[in-house]
């Protein structure tokens, strides 16, 4: 304990801080047990007020996006190969259609996260950009690989997406970065910014700039969402034009941005977590947690 009337944050007790599962078992709001019976792997799943925490995460970053210009959407799941393939979505099959492959009803379809939509929302289209890039988000089930092989919280992702001009594209990753730490530091949690390899990059990416939290049981940072500049790779695959300032057609450019609730989650218990047990959370993400 520290002075009278105080406690201390348990990250910051002699004995180091609990782990996010540890922590979320004895509130009630984590089960491992029953989301490896469900999913067959170690996926822990949220339950009562982990779940009410995500769905807070998920009305703040819509609102503060909303500030920034961002259109929320509730976008679909599953995405035809073809244009899955056309975004360059990892979850593509292995034998995905070529462009020059009309899509039928009968197109195999696979389950993708916001993102596809997003970005395959303009497909075949001139946009009028004279009012501005076009930003969209929505949130989706996370299907990425990284979230079960790291024993992660079977979380939502947020998607971004920004259609814009060529020449804006920098700027527009640039806006949504900032947009991503702001609201990190608004939740208190330790973040930092990291410069994407170029080995590591996604082959839409051209840039990429990844957020990561820290979390102090493992004493490690971890990726909690990233934004890539994908130039006119996407818009070129997709048809997604516009015009520039003498009317003439060009291919448009996309930034595509992701928010992981489930690390996001994480860091969140570990970083307010308290020496009595409890987990204090900004008012915002509905106060002190004590139970399920």
């Amino acid at each position: 304990m520290g002075a009278a009337g105080s406690v201390r944050r348990g990250r910051d007790r002699p004995g180091g801080a609990a782990g996010h599962l540890e922590i979320g078992g004895r509130l009630g709001i984590i089960d491992v047990e029953r989301g490896v019976k469900v999913a067959g792997a170690r996926v822990p799943c949220l339950i009562g007020g982990g779940a009410r925490l995500e769905l807070a995460l998920v009305n703040l970053v819509a609102a503060r996006a909303a500030d920034r210009g961002f259109t929320a959407m509730a976008s679909p799941v599953w995405a035809g190969s073809g244009q899955a393939h056309l975004v360059g979505s990892p979850q593509t099959p292995q034998t995905p259609q070529t462009p020059q492959t009309p899509q039928t009803p009968q197109t195999p379809q696979t389950p993708q996260t916001a993102l596809t939509a997003l970005t395959a929302w303009h497909a075949d289209e001139i946009l009028d950009l004279s009012g501005g890039p076009r930003r969209y988000l929505a949130w989706s089930t996370g299907f990425g690989r990284e979230t079960v092989a790291g024993g992660g919280l079977a979380g939502a992702t947020v998607g971004f997406v920004v259609h814009c001009a060529p020449g804006d594209v920098e700027g527009e990753q640039r806006r949504l970065l900032d947009c991503q730490e702001e609201l990190l530091v608004a939740t208190g949690v330790p973040c930092r910014v990291t410069d994407v390899p170029a080995g590591e990059l996604a082959r839409a990416s051209a840039r990429t700039f990844a957020c990561e939290v820290w979390l102090p049981h493992p004493r490690r940072h971890r990726r909690v969402g990233s934004v890539s500049n994908c130039t006119t790779y996407q818009a070129r695959r997709l048809a997604i034009r516009c015009r520039d300032g003498r009317g003439r057609v060009r291919t448009a450019a996309t930034v595509t941005g992701s928010l992981e609730l489930g690390a996001w989650i994480a860091a969140l218990l570990e970083n307010h977590q308290w020496e009595d047990g409890s987990v204090r959370l900004p008012a915002a993400l509905g106060g002190t947690i004590t139970g399920p």
